[in-house]
C-alpha cells in the first residue's frame, strides 16, 4: 500500500493560517477583532472610545430653570383667573340662594317680614327653624364668608308695625384681584346686580348702592 503524500497538506497550513490574520495592524489601531466580527462579535471598545460620565453643567441647569419660569408665568395667571372666574360664579350663586331664602323666610315668618341678618336665614345642626334661625341656607353661608367672597344680608324699610318691609344682600371679594374682583348684590325685587368694583371695595355693599349697580345679564 502506497502512503499518501502528505506534503501538499502541510504547505496549504501557512497559507490558511496567514488568511486568517492578515489585518492585525487595522484591528490594534480600530479596536475591533476580525475574526469575531466574522462570527457576529464585536469587541468591547477601548476606554479611550468610551463617552466620558458627566452631570449638567451651569448653563444647561440655568437654562432649565429659565424654562420652568417662562411655564410657571404663563400658567399661574391663567390658574388665578380661572378661580377668579369660579368664585365670581360661586358668589352669583349664593346670591340666588339668599334671594330664595327671604321669600320662603317673609312666607313662614310674617310678622316680622324679612329676615333681619343673615344669620337668620341659617341655623346649627341639626337646625330646629325659628324667626333666628329659620334653617333655609346652609351654615357656610351664613357665617358671611363662602369661596373667597364676603356676604352680607340686611333687612331695611322697617314698618310702624314692626315689619321689615325690603332687604339688601351683596357680596364682595376677601381680596381683590386674588379671590374676586367684581361685587355682586340684591333686594326683594330679586334682579342681581353687579359693580366691575374699581374702588377695590371687600365689603357688601349698601342698599343705596345696590340700586346703582348694573343688572346682570
Amino acid at each position: 500500500m502506497v502512503a499518501p503524500d502528505l506534503r501538499k497538506y502541510n504547505s496549504l497550513q501557512p497559507v490558511t493560517m496567514r488568511s486568517q490574520r492578515k489585518w492585525p495592524s487595522f484591528e490594534r489601531s480600530a479596536g475591533f477583532n476580525l475574526d469575531g466580527l466574522n462570527r457576529g462579535i464585536l469587541m468591547e471598545m477601548p476606554a479611550r472610545y468610551s463617552m466620558p460620565n458627566r452631570g449638567f453643567t451651569l448653563i444647561e441647569l440655568l437654562i432649565v430653570i429659565a424654562i420652568i419660569l417662562i411655564i410657571a408665568a404663563i400658567a399661574i395667571p391663567n390658574l388665578l383667573h380661572s378661580r377668579i372666574a369660579a368664585n365670581e360664579a360661586s358668589a352669583v350663586s349664593s346670591i340666588r340662594s339668599i334671594n330664595s331664602a327671604e321669600v320662603s323666610y317673609q312666607a313662614a315668618y310674617p310678622t316680622h317680614g324679612y329676615a333681619a341678618k343673615l344669620a337668620d336665614l341659617g341655623g346649627g345642626s341639626p337646625c330646629t327653624p325659628s324667626p333666628t334661625s329659620a334653617c333655609l341656607v346652609d351654615r357656610f353661608l351664613t357665617r358671611g364668608v363662602k369661596s373667597g367672597y364676603n356676604f352680607a344680608a340686611t333687612g331695611t324699610d322697617r314698618a310702624i308695625n314692626g315689619i321689615l318691609m325690603n332687604y339688601t344682600t351683596g357680596a364682595a371679594p376677601v381680596a381683590y384681584n386674588q379671590s374676586g374682583i367684581r361685587w355682586f348684590c340684591s333686594t326683594s325685587d330679586a334682579i342681581i346686580r353687579y359693580s366691575p368694583n374699581v374702588s377695590r371695595r371687600t365689603t357688601p355693599p349698601s342698599s343705596t348702592e345696590c340700586h346703582s349697580a348694573s343688572p346682570l345679564e
